[in-house]
């Protein structure tokens, strides 16, 4: 039985974590209490964008499936940013994952690649405003029946 994802929620959410992640990696933490739990939210965050990437992809009819990406790449964009600063040791924390360097960098290949995949979906469907509402013939056909007095 299918559930319901709460697109809106969760890549709020995912962004919020970004952005307290990166703020947490300015400041000066000790790297005994907080790597594992940075590296593995880093890889939470990874594998998060991609489940929601994936299911927004298989959800074709989704009626804010457009949006949804939209703000799915800005989230992707916020994660590629993080992992940069990581990588190129602009934060703080940086030199501190250098032992996870080979998954980071691994993580943002794929989540380029599924931001230039979110980029040519959101090419290739037709803005919200310029999609037609389609109305069948029988509904024609209601619309242009005269109503009958009594």
């Amino acid at each position: 039985m299918g559930y319901k994802i709460n697109y809106e929620d969760n890549i709020f959410f995912l962004n919020s974590q970004i952005k307290t992640l990166q703020r947490g990696m300015n400041l000066e933490i000790d790297p005994e209490f907080f790597r594992d739990k940075i590296v593995e939210d880093l890889l939470f965050l990874d594998q998060s964008l991609r489940q929601l990437f994936s299911s927004l992809r298989g959800s074709r009819f989704l009626i804010a499936r457009p949006q949804h990406l939209r703000d799915l790449q800005r989230t992707i964009s916020l994660f590629i940013d993080l992992l940069d600063h990581i990588l190129d040791d602009k934060l703080a924390f940086a030199q501190q994952l250098r032992s996870a360097a080979t998954r980071l960098k691994a993580c943002r290949l794929e989540q380029h690649k599924n931001r230039d995949d979110i980029q040519a979906m959101i090419s290739d469907s037709p803005p919200e405003d310029e999609q037609e509402d389609t109305v069948s013939q029988d509904e024609f056909r209601f619309l242009l029946t005269p109503d009958k007095e009594d």
